[in-house]
């Protein structure tokens, strides 16, 4: 897909996706200004740029929630050993990681169905803020 597009189309694209503002993207790859209107309106109908803005967005979001996704763990993890957090506050944190590794099918973890009528109701928006107060 973006193999395919010249230098100037990719700088184009790249331009593109970060400013979404096609003239100036035109002329931050190289086209000239007084060119750089029609030029632009002509790149951003062609397939080939289309297709390769397709790819190198869902490429960003992909790694973006990646990236993310880790992050959200390692603060889970936290909260699962700070021990001054309640216990029902840890153990959501527990239950947050396993189905983030999609263990909690695996382990066959009871739903939550189960831990309504057995009396367990864990809700992880109760979390209380880690800022600390000076």
């Amino acid at each position: 897909m973006c193999e395919t597009l010249t230098k100037n189309q990719y700088k184009f694209v790249e331009a593109y996706l970060v400013s979404r503002d096609a003239k100036n993207a035109a002329i931050t790859a190289g086209y000239s200004e007084s060119f750089a209107k029609k030029k632009a309106y002509m790149l951003v109908k062609d397939e080939k740029i289309i297709e390769c803005m397709n790819k190198m967005e869902n490429d960003f979001f992909r790694t973006e929630f990646s990236r993310l996704a880790y992050k959200s763990v390692k603060v889970l993890e936290e909260i699962m050993m700070d021990y001054v957090l309640e216990e029902r506050v840890r153990l959501q944190a527990v239950k947050e990681v396993l189905n983030f590794y999609g263990l909690e099918k695996r382990l066959e973890i009871q739903s939550d169905a189960a831990k309504q009528s057995s009396g367990v109701n864990i809700v992880f928006n109760e979390v209380p803020s880690r800022e600390t107060t000076d």
